[in-house]
This record gives C-alpha cells, structure tokens and sequence, in this order.
C-alpha cells in the first residue's frame, strides 16, 4: 500500500479492519524510483477479504491528502518456472521440485497442438517449501539453458498465457529499446519493449522484456526470432513471467496488499 504517509500502523489497521481479519502489517521505507516512500504491507486472513479491501480502499483520498495505491502482492507457494526444454515433460517438473515439499500441482503451458511453450508453473503446499525450491534451483541447468524462476501472481488460465518475452544475450553496448522494438513489431502490436539497465550506471544489461497485445503474437515472434543474430550476437528468447515482468519493466517496485 502506498500513499501512507502521516498515518500510523494503528489507522491503517483500522482501515483494512473494516474487510476483515488482519494478519500482519509492517511499515517500512521503499525505493520508488529515484524517491524514499514510505509503505505498508499488509496480509488478510483470506484472498477475498483482501479483494474486497483492495475495491474499497484503492485511490481513496486520506485526510492528508494522499491517495492510497494499493495493489496485490504475488502468491507465496506458486513459482513461474521459464526456459523449460521442449522436451521436458510435467513428471520431469515435478521429479525436480518434489524434493523440496510436497506440491499441490504443477503443469507446463502448451500450445493447441500439444507443444510446449517451454515455461510452466508449480505451486507448494507451504512457502517455506517454495522459498527453498526457488533458492536452490534457480539458474539449474535443465538441458542447455538454466531455469527461471520467480514467483507468480497469476490467478486464472488467461494471465498464465504470458504475452511477454525475455530477450537475452543482446550485446552490452546496445541500449536503444526502439530499435529492438522493430525487431519485434512484424509479429504484432508491441505493447513494451525495455532494455533493462543498471541503476547505478545506467548501462544497458543486456537483456530486456517485450510485451505484445496478445499472446499467440509472443508465441510467433518466440518461434520467428529463436535463431536470430542480432547487433552480432545470437538472441535467446524465453517467455517471461508475464505480471512479475511488467512490474518490473514498469521501473517502480511496490509493497502492497497480499491476501
């Protein structure tokens, strides 16, 4: 939750009280761009009481005069699992993380004729579970490129069909988005395209997200560009984890209500 300045832990508490059972508040200072704000992060005893709080609070003008931002947290037993091999089936996923804990499921996404998207997800019974997991298999090599992992907040099959790539291996002095961008464009409408860069120096990374409209235009652009050389340097590219991605893409980080 943002916009919580001048108000104490007690207020907001009340607020929140209003829609249900509050199971932890913490107040804490966050980076939002360039600017220290300070935030709230708050958990509900269920996801609807946190939805309903979310409808009644979100853009809501306080006595001070700050309007509060309030968005979801992702869940913290379900992971994003991306550059899966074409070949990796649902029982290869799940051999992989069932050391960890016991799993509630896990699935590749695929296309219509059966293929897989090489991305997937696993949701754990418990967090701690699924924190151990994410630290110790993250970057694993899985055939011939390491696993992406992050934690999802997808709810529903439509925002699971990720519509967002990741752009890796783009050479380390090429910043300029737009020119990547016309790379892209013949597969779709690009809603995005960013070349992350380092805060401090701002150089490029190296790497970047591109958005499109839809995601069968991703899957095309996915299949058009998987050998593409470009500015010199052979592309890999992955769907990303759609919701997580754009947050990130968006250049503002946010602690907000989880339920």
């Amino acid at each position: 939750v943002r916009g919580v300045e001048g108000l104490s832990e007690d207020e907001i508490r009340t607020m929140f009280l209003t829609y249900g059972q509050v199971d932890r508040l913490n107040m804490h200072d966050a980076r939002d761009g360039k600017e220290t704000i300070r935030v709230a992060s708050i958990h509900m005893a269920t996801a609807e009481q946190a939805r309903t709080a979310r409808a009644g609070l979100h853009q809501k003008t306080m006595a001070t005069d700050r309007v509060l931002d309030i968005e979801p947290l992702p869940s913290d037993t379900l992971l994003f699992v991306g550059n899966l091999e074409a070949s990796t089936s649902e029982q290869d996923l799940r051999d992989l993380f069932e050391p960890y804990g016991p799993l509630k499921r896990c699935w590749i996404m695929k296309r219509k004729d059966g293929t897989s998207k090489g991305y997937g997800f696993v949701e754990f019974e418990t967090r701690t579970a699924a924190t151990n997991a994410k630290a110790k298999l993250a970057g694993t090599r899985v055939g011939d490129m390491g696993l992406r992992l992050d934690w999802s907040d997808c709810t529903t099959e439509n925002t699971m069909q990720s519509r967002t790539l990741f752009v890796d291996k783009i050479p380390k002095d090429y910043g300029d988005s737009e020119g990547l961008r016309e790379v892209f464009a013949p597969y779709g409408k690009v809603i995005d395209c960013l070349i992350l860069r380092f805060p401090d120096t701002q150089r490029p990374r190296g790497f970047a997200f591109v958005e499109f409209d839809k995601p069968e235009e991703a899957d095309r652009a996915l299949e058009g560009t998987r050998d593409l050389v470009f500015q010199g340097s052979k592309l890999r590219v992955a769907f990303a984890n759609a919701t997580r991605e754009r947050m990130l893409a968006s250049r503002s980080h946010r602690v907000s209500v989880e339920g």
